[in-house]
């Protein structure tokens, strides 16, 4: 079941930031992607690997607080799914040039539901590549960080199972999900069985 709009209930400045992001985003992600493909047709491995890992500038303030709520991991781009997505989110991120143009950008309304809902789309395929939410300050939804989903069907568990199971996960989204017949003895299942999930790493 998709999530519902939440992007469209920040404050116009949040908003407009908001989708400065995403539009700088999406522009750095399709670039990236090119250099990759350059790279890799001209045997430089090493700069076909770079071009996966993306630096991000710290958010801006708004309003006094962050403009991305939570924290994001340093991002590596998924190219396949970039691969996939290219031509949707090049067209995507062509409806939200108006609004980040730096010189003249046209006027956000929060109503124009064809505008939140493209901005939103931008920001799902952006978290497919990055495998991380992105949330931004004000919105009903878990926070920005790694998202982390597993799931597990079993008939029997005679040791110990787990859906989802990691060290350390300071921050962001974790989904375990486990279905099992029976649990001989001295058997265990988890939906996730995580040393430290949320705060600082130890």
């Amino acid at each position: 079941m998709p999530e519902p709009l939440t992007i469209a209930a920040v404050g116009a400045i949040v908003l407009t930031e908001g989708i400065k992001f995403l539009y700088g985003q999406a522009t750095e992600v399709l670039k990236r992607w090119r250099d990759r493909k350059e790279a890799a047709a001209k045997g430089d491995t090493a700069a076909a690997e770079a071009a996966a890992r993306v630096t991000l500038e710290s958010p801006p303030i708004v309003e006094g607080k962050p403009l991305i709520e939570g924290r994001l991991a340093p991002p590596v781009i998924d190219f396949e799914v970039v691969e996939r997505s290219a031509e949707t989110l090049g067209d995507l991120r062509r409806g939200l040039a108006p609004y980040a143009d730096v010189v003249d950008p046209k006027p956000i309304d929060a109503q124009n539901e064809q505008l939140t809902e493209t901005a939103d789309a931008v920001r799902q395929l952006l978290e497919a590549v990055y495998r991380q939410r992105i949330t931004f300050q004000g919105e009903q939804r878990p926070a920005s960080g790694p998202v982390v989903e597993g799931e597990l069907k079993v008939d029997q568990v005679l040791g110990d199972a787990a859906a989802v199971r990691a060290r350390v996960i300071a921050s962001g989204y974790v989904l375990g999900r486990v279905q099992a017949g029976t649990v001989g003895p001295g058997g265990r299942i988890s939906a996730v069985d995580a040393d430290t999930i949320g705060g600082a790493p130890p």
